[in-house]
């Protein structure tokens, strides 16, 4: 940890947070357009992530899910399935 108050490092983390939190919003209410898609990256052995068993046997420290537009536009499952990998508090 650094005792420098200007913490640049976590302030353009916390906006990337922000522009990912955005646009999940933003698919939420309107679909992903076009051929759009998330990859979501993750770490699989960090504190407060629980994923079955097997999952974390096939991926001990990092794991990638794909979550491709449906075409069908709002009200799609797919931004509302990202719930399920939220870290748990």
């Amino acid at each position: 940890m650094t005792d420098d108050p200007l913490r640049y490092d976590t302030w353009i983390e916390d906006a990337l947070r922000g522009v990912i939190r955005r646009t999940l919003d933003f698919a939420a209410e309107n679909g992903l357009p076009g051929d759009h898609h998330f990859y979501i990256t993750y770490r699989t052995d960090a504190d407060g992530i629980e994923i079955p068993s097997y999952l974390k046997a096939e991926n001990p420290e990092e794991m990638t899910i794909v979550l491709p537009s449906s075409g069908a536009g709002k009200g799609t499952g797919e931004v509302i399935a990202l719930d399920a990998f939220r870290k748990k508090n």
